[in-house]
């Protein structure tokens, strides 16, 4: 398997993120939703552990403006935006003119079915697209969805994975030869609480994934 991309989502004690820092992780998430359990507000500690860290930061937005997106950006330094939430295309163009130099990642809600011809308005403006359980409400769920419907996805964007990614599906994961699939979204599997990594836990799932170095 090429080595894939492995984000850790959800990041926001300053220890903890430094910790997860010294893994063969290669990007961080950091959730700017108010009703998420992980919603990071203001810290200096926790921008200091940011600026020490050598991981890409990518920046959790669901219904934020896109005037509020490019302050949180700058004001965190973050390297991505992903916009977990009902943002359009135009909204996505908006933040190109914006910040051309950030690339977007769109979050794709996958249930027992689903029309991947969905993506496509988005395909020249976001460098990734993230394909997530679809659930009640925004944010993760917890749980897989069927990922044999990834077949059917043959032309767009790169793809992550997310949704309900635990320490069982190293060995799933490091099968999967879809021509468009770059990596995983990893979270509330690999915590002992809410935006509380278990460092352990994913050495050992990095270790069995194969994952020694950045992608």
């Amino acid at each position: 398997m090429k080595q894939c991309i492995v984000k850790v989502c959800g990041m926001r004690r300053p220890d903890n993120l430094l910790a997860v820092g010294r893994l063969p992780v290669d990007w961080v998430g950091l959730i700017f939703h108010p009703d998420s359990p992980r919603h990071v507000a203001p810290d200096p500690a926790l921008a200091a552990a940011l600026r020490q860290i050598p991981q890409l930061k990518v920046g959790v937005f669901v219904r934020q403006s896109p005037a509020e997106v490019v302050a949180t950006v700058q004001h965190w330094q973050l390297d991505m935006v992903q916009l977990h939430g009902d943002q359009s295309p135009a909204f996505c163009a908006s933040l190109r003119a914006m910040m051309p130099e950030v690339p977007l990642i769109k979050v794709f809600r996958i249930g027992q079915r689903f029309d991947f011809r969905e993506v496509l308005p988005f395909a020249h403006m976001c460098r990734y697209v993230l394909f997530d359980t679809r659930g009640d409400q925004p944010g993760g769920t917890g749980r897989r969805f069927d990922w044999r419907i990834l077949d059917d996805y043959r032309a767009g964007p790169p793809f992550l994975l997310s949704g309900g990614i635990g320490p069982e599906a190293a060995e799933e994961i490091r099968a999967i030869e879809h021509r468009l699939f770059m990596g995983i979204d990893l979270n509330s599997r690999f915590e002992r609480a809410p935006a509380d990594k278990d460092e352990a836990l994913l050495a050992d799932f990095l270790n069995r994934l194969g994952k020694h170095q950045y992608a």
